[in-house]
């Protein structure tokens, strides 16, 4: 494996890419090759809170693929979505989708974004965000053309919902920072790319 960067993205999250990209981070992305789910219920076995299990996850992604790149600055990052103290997976279909929009409805929820740096398989940096949003009670018709008009899209993204683009149309209140609610806490990154010498002082 080559990288022709000293930052590589950890993630196969469009969002996280575009966010690097428009923010005018150059970087290259290896997707974290484990398995999420399995780490979760270990931790959770273990009775681990969910900020500890969003923060592993981050740090895990970041860790193993520094092992292949071991003089490059590895990103990983992770969120988890946690709504009447159960954490809810990301959906595999739209049916899927739907029954998690309809049990968000009318309901807060908290969305909690870790990301971690590691460089020769050791932690750098790291940083975690609680966002706190309340889904308005919308109305069935709204749920069906907002499915049917965002289609697949929305499955990448934990909540259902692409905050960027229509689905911010699914909310009544927001608490927290809008880039970490995307995936990445932009401005604590930015400062620490800086700090290294990757971005420009």
């Amino acid at each position: 494996m080559t990288s022709n960067y000293s930052l590589i993205l950890a993630s196969a999250s469009n969002t996280r890419a575009t966010l690097l990209k428009k923010a005018g981070v150059c970087f290259d992305v290896h997707p974290a090759k484990m398995d999420e789910n399995k780490v979760k219920s270990q931790l959770l076995l273990g009775n681990a809170e969910f900020k500890t299990i969003a923060s592993a996850l981050a740090k895990e992604k970041a860790r193993i693929v520094s092992s292949y790149f071991p003089d490059k600055w590895i990103l990983g990052a992770d969120q988890l979505l946690v709504l009447n103290n159960e954490i809810i997976n990301k959906a595999q279909s739209l049916e899927e989708a739907q029954a998690i929009l309809e049990r968000m409805r009318g309901k807060k929820h908290e969305l909690i974004t870790a990301s971690a740096i590691f460089r020769e398989e050791k932690l750098l940096w790291s940083d975690m965000v609680c966002s706190s949003l309340v889904v308005r009670p919308f109305s069935k018709q709204f749920l069906g053309s907002y499915i049917k008009s965002t289609g697949p899209n929305i499955l990448n993204s934990v909540g259902c919902y692409a905050f960027e683009g229509k689905g911010v149309q699914l909310f009544d209140q927001v608490c927290g920072d809008y880039f970490s609610i995307l995936g990445l806490p932009m401005l604590s990154l930015l400062k620490y790319l800086r700090s290294v010498g990757i971005l420009e002082r």
